[in-house]
């Protein structure tokens, strides 16, 4: 659900009877629940990523000054992908550009006619430069989205454990709690074929004893030899993508799985039902306190309704919503053995 359904279902609630609340005040109440739930839940988020294809949207490359009609840019990530693409976006007079590439290196888009701004782009090293005929608005920046190859970032890794290869995370991960090597190791007894040909039958006590010795090995090398570390770097605007930085990644390992807390972006369209349950019926009892204290007011002009007792037991709603989302809430409880 979007926030205007939120809205309409808040509506339909209250059906039978005219809500004194306004539009703005209920967009006012939907906006308030999303907030409370933001700062207030560690909702579990997972997410698998493959390290051969990874998206970056809306990356800020550079900014603008007002005067140049030339730039030379660098994008964050390196090793962009040709096959899916790069498209650049800044704002030229009362117009948004958008610059996009052929598949081979030449960037082109239209200002009054077509292609009259060009540039390139070295996909392996992510250099790109762009010739407009006007010059782009003072402070507007330049933002590209691409996919691409992890391999590394434009920026210096923190001198901490982590560093190496760089990932970005979107905003939708408010944090990082854990981040996993996604490796499917060799079992012996299925993928060996001299093992197959022997057959399970003929092998005693002693062989099969080794093989087993010889599969924990190789999940020790795998998860534990590598030393796999991370460090996460929160980005300071909940809009920008942060960054995962990861080094020891177990036999050059394809997929990593990031595990965090859940943040409900600005226009998202909310499908998770645990999350809905509870937006839905704490914004009720926010909309129940709202309508109440209208009530309360005509009261005083002289207008008996019973809004004291609809106040209360929005507040009441409230209450028992927020004391639910501290106990159900705090999913992700990460432990370390010691």
């Amino acid at each position: 659900m979007k926030k205007t359904e939120i809205i309409d279902w808040l509506k339909s609630e209250f059906s039978a009877v005219q809500l004194a609340t306004t539009n703005e005040t209920l967009s006012q109440i939907v906006d308030n629940t999303i907030r409370y739930w933001n700062t207030h839940s560690a909702y579990k988020w997972v997410r698998m990523y493959t390290l051969s294809n990874l998206e970056m949207e809306n990356d800020k490359i550079g900014l603008a000054d007002g005067e140049r009609l030339t730039y030379s840019l660098t994008t964050t990530y390196q090793g962009v992908l040709a096959s899916n693409g790069i498209s650049i976006q800044i704002e030229v007079g009362e117009s948004t550009i958008t610059i996009t590439d052929d598949g081979a290196g030449v960037l082109s888009g239209t200002y009054e006619t077509v292609g009259d701004i060009t540039g390139t782009i070295v996909y392996a090293s992510g250099v790109i430069t762009l010739a407009f005929p006007v010059a782009p608005n003072e402070d507007s920046s330049f933002r590209a989205t691409y996919h691409f190859v992890a391999q590394g970032a434009t920026s210096a890794a923190p001198n901490t454990s982590g560093g190496g290869t760089a990932v970005p995370i979107p905003p939708e991960f408010k944090n990082v709690s854990e981040v996993y090597p996604a490796v499917s190791p060799q079992l012996l007894w299925q993928d060996n074929t001299l093992w197959k040909l022997f057959g399970i039958t003929i092998l005693d006590n002693v062989t099969s004893d080794l093989i087993m010795m010889t599969q924990a090995f190789q999940n020790y090398q795998i998860y534990v030899g590598t030393d796999f570390r991370w460090t996460y770097n929160r980005s300071e605007s909940p809009d920008e993508y942060s960054q995962l930085l990861y080094t020891g990644n177990p036999y050059n390992n394809a997929r990593i799985c990031v595990v965090g807390s859940k943040r409900i972006l600005p226009n998202e369209d909310i499908k998770g039902e645990h999350i809905l349950d509870w937006l839905l019926y704490y914004a009720k009892g926010l909309l129940k306190m709202c309508e109440g204290n209208m009530l309360r007011k005509a009261d005083i002009i002289g207008v008996r309704n019973d809004g004291q007792q609809l106040y209360n037991e929005g507040k009441e709603e409230k209450t028992y919503m927020e004391k639910r989302l501290s106990e159900e809430g705090r999913w992700l409880v990460m432990g370390r053995r010691m």
